[in-house]
């Protein structure tokens, strides 16, 4: 029984410092997130490939993270007669009480928040990037008029000449 405490411990520690770390790591994308924003505002082409990096990285390690995540939570599941095919973390916190549970719910809840507002960052930053983009497309089309002058294919010359003024005329008479 012994043993099996200090496997059940090491597992729940295990978890608990994944999360944080999975914490840590949507924190930064949050910070980079708003940075962006800087970013797109002043439109620093170089910063934002310096950007997307970063993010790429983050995204990297989150999903290898996430991979451990499920794989401690699952375990922990187990231990507590829980299903452990889809384990949740609220569920661990509700059959472990105590200090424990309030801190899987505390991380919980963070991860909640934060899960929460990137989407409404990456909804932001895209809105700036429309935006940039269409005023870019205006420049373009500006410097195109200025460079290729108006069309002179088409032009309005000459007039319209007037047919038979009497109805009904399919031939006219004149040679």
């Amino acid at each position: 029984m012994m043993a099996q405490e200090g496997t059940f411990d090491r597992i729940y520690l295990k978890l608990e410092a994944n999360l944080e770390e999975i914490t840590k790591l949507y924190r930064q994308m949050v910070d980079l997130l708003r940075k962006e924003k800087e970013i797109l505002i002043k439109a620093e082409i170089d910063k934002v490939e310096e950007s997307n990096k970063q993010k790429e990285m983050i995204l990297a390690r989150l999903k290898s993270l996430d991979a451990l995540r499920v794989k401690y939570a699952s375990d922990l599941s187990m231990h507590l007669a829980l299903d452990h095919t889809q384990p949740r973390l609220l569920e661990i916190a509700r059959e472990l009480g105590g200090a424990r549970a309030d801190k899987l719910r505390s991380i919980h809840a963070a991860l909640e928040i934060l899960m929460k507002k990137i989407p409404e960052l990456n909804k932001e930053n895209e809105q700036y990037v429309r935006t940039a983009l269409t005023h870019v497309k205006g420049a373009i089309d500006n410097v195109k008029g200025v460079l290729v002058g108006p069309s002179t294919t088409y032009r309005r010359e000459g007039s319209k000449e007037r047919g038979s003024e009497v109805a009904g005329s399919l031939i006219s008479r004149e040679a």
